[in-house]
């Protein structure tokens, strides 16, 4: 049973440390003092756009990593381990960037978010061009090299945006020190991120309209099609908006609170479109499989007959055009 609480509990609260009233703000005086009003941190609770924002980021973070971890338990896919790196390394980013940075320079802890950060970009487009290698080399195979070179100097390019990024923390205090060219280049470096997934996503979306037509394909599963055209279209168009916006006003988001929220439901949304692309392909390869097995007993039955019938007559040869190969491989 709950015991009431005492008439008298706004001094006993304060007698046991808790500030009711409006405590000085964490910000630091500087360029970051500007930001006191809309930032997350501080000594009291208070709702504000920020907080409901940065709670509902952590909630698709917190659902993405449960799927991806039961995803990498029952199906044994190292795609969905690389997604849960990616995931803990956002999560990392988000609470260093605004808990911590946000309220000072601390240059060890910028050198660290920095290349978590670098990496998780890198790992991320890894892991989208190795599924799309996968699900795409059979039957576009110029385009999914260019695509696979395209994501190697992606790979080069963000590395070298941490090293020098890391050469400037030595010598200046943290991202203010930046001169306006290398900002620029970071935002050149986030479009050709926003450009390679759009492409890659293209690429999916023609390869599920390649094989939603053939003959083999059953009806029940093109609801799986339309599934994932949905969430190819999600996943990328967040990306590229925020961009956009990030590009056009910084005022607009200060805090980059609505990249953090983008991010989370792209990689929500991309960790289950892995999920959905495995279930298409094995499914088409069971139905692919299962047709075959039963017209080669069809044709076994007729052969019988026929030869029950008629001895004259000669079972036709195999086709000269050897078989093709299975081009999807379940995830």
């Amino acid at each position: 049973m709950s015991h009431p609480l005492p008439l008298d509990w706004r001094k006993t609260y304060q007698s046991m440390g808790y500030q009711l009233s409006t405590a000085r703000p964490r910000s630091r005086p500087g360029p970051h003092l500007e930001l006191a009003r809309r930032n997350i941190t501080g000594d009291t609770f208070e709702w504000s756009p920020s907080t409901c924002l940065v709670t509902l980021t952590m909630v698709i973070y917190a659902a993405t990593i449960w799927r991806s971890t039961h995803l990498f338990y029952t199906c044994r896919s190292w795609f969905y381990a690389g997604i849960l790196a990616v995931v803990l390394a956002q999560v990392f980013d988000m609470i260093a960037s605004l808990f911590f940075l946000a309220n000072g320079p601390i240059p060890a802890l910028f050198a660290l978010d920095m290349i978590v950060f670098n990496l998780s970009v890198i790992l991320f487009e890894v892991v989208n061009i190795m599924r799309c290698r996968q699900l795409t080399a059979a039957d576009w195979p110029r385009l999914t090299k260019f695509l696979t070179v395209c994501t190697g100097i992606f790979g080069v390019y963000w590395t070298a945006l941490m090293v020098n990024g890391l050469r400037s923390l030595t010598n200046s205090v943290g991202p203010a020190g930046m001169t306006f060219g290398e900002l620029q280049a970071w935002m050149a470096g986030f479009l050709f991120d926003a450009a390679l997934n759009g492409a890659v996503s293209i690429l999916f979306l023609v390869q599920l309209r390649t094989v939603s037509q053939g003959n083999g394909f059953r009806p029940g599963l093109r609801r799986y099609v339309v599934r994932a055209q949905v969430m190819l279209a999600v996943e990328s168009g967040v990306l590229v908006a925020v961009v956009l916006m990030q590009g056009i006003d910084r005022s607009v988001d200060p805090l980059n609170l609505l990249g953090y929220l983008a991010q989370a439901i792209h990689i929500c949304v991309y960790c289950e479109l892995l999920h959905v692309l495995s279930r298409i392909m094995s499914r088409r390869n069971r139905d692919v499989s299962g047709g075959a097995v039963a017209s080669g007993e069809s044709g076994t039955r007729s052969g019988k007959k026929s030869h029950g019938t008629s001895s004259s007559t000669v079972d036709a040869p195999p086709s000269p055009q050897p078989s093709r190969p299975m081009r999807f491989r379940q995830t």
